[in-house]
């Protein structure tokens, strides 16, 4: 799957969610991957749109 293709399956699947669902994994996410990347990677994802902004991220 190229990476566009991958970013927009993304993110159908979290806007998909039921709103308390997608809040509660925007607010829980941060704190996972600060135990799973380094810090400069982890700090780019600040919820919304930026679930696909690092492939780092995205492979999480």
């Amino acid at each position: 799957m190229d990476a566009a293709r991958e970013k927009a399956a993304i993110m159908e699947f979290i806007d998909g969610l039921p709103e308390d669902e997608r809040e509660a994994l925007e607010q829980g996410f941060p704190k996972y991957l600060a135990k799973t990347v380094p810090a400069i990677i982890a700090k780019r994802f600040t919820g919304g749109k930026t679930w696909s902004v690092d492939p780092v991220i995205r492979a999480k």
